[in-house]
């Protein structure tokens, strides 16, 4: 075991958590977001509006141009016909193909570094003070006060510290310490509109 282990070794307790994310943990919670958040399903939504909306007018096109020139008909029956069988179809398709459109664009977003500071061991610890989340590259505290929710599913948790910004809990990743315990430690030390305490500034000899 190498120094960081040890270190992080110890400061594993009731209160806190060990685990690692990977590219798999963030499209879940991706997911998880725009289907299950207010502001995230408003998102969805809006783009699939405008998505239907270019669909239908592209059918449209296509239909006029089927009626006019290629059927030499008149009247718009295959118009709307296409139409709205066209933008069914491509909302059902939609639907179905979505998972893998957020796959996507969640690796387009991590592709080309290694991302070392966000697939590493981090250690997340509920304290007085707020909320420790500690990895090899960084530490950072967030106050209580800028939880705003926790979210559950089958495999995983989310605390929520904005509309979108979470920090994302795989259930089946923890390699040390209790989910459960940890999450009872959040409600003991959870407080309310609490901010972080200003940091001490050094005294200057003059």
């Amino acid at each position: 075991m190498n120094d960081l282990s040890s270190k992080l070794q110890e400061v594993i307790g009731s209160q806190s958590i060990k685990f690692k994310l990977n590219i798999e943990d963030l499209v879940k919670h991706q997911l998880f977001y725009l289907n299950h958040t207010k502001n995230g399903i408003q998102i969805r939504n809006k783009s699939r509006f405008q998505l239907l909306v270019l669909k239908a007018v592209l059918f449209f096109c296509l239909g006029l141009i089927l009626e006019k020139i290629v059927l030499l008909q008149s009247g718009l029956w295959i118009t709307l016909l296409l139409c709205g069988f066209g933008t069914l179809a491509s909302y059902l398709y939609m639907i179905w193909n979505y998972p893998s459109v957020v796959r996507k664009m969640v690796d387009k977003m991590h592709q080309g570094s290694e991302n070392k500071a966000i697939f590493c061991e981090r250690i997340l610890t509920a304290s007085d003070g707020g909320l420790i989340h500690k990895t090899e590259y960084a530490e950072t505290k967030i106050s209580w006060g800028a939880l705003e929710q926790i979210e559950t599913e089958m495999d995983y948790t989310y605390l929520f510290f904005g509309s979108a910004s979470a920090v994302v809990i795989p259930h089946k990743s923890i390699t040390q310490g209790d989910l459960g315990s940890f999450l009872n430690a959040i409600k003991t030390h959870y407080k309310p509109g609490q901010l972080l305490e200003p940091a001490t500034q050094p005294k200057l000899n003059v």
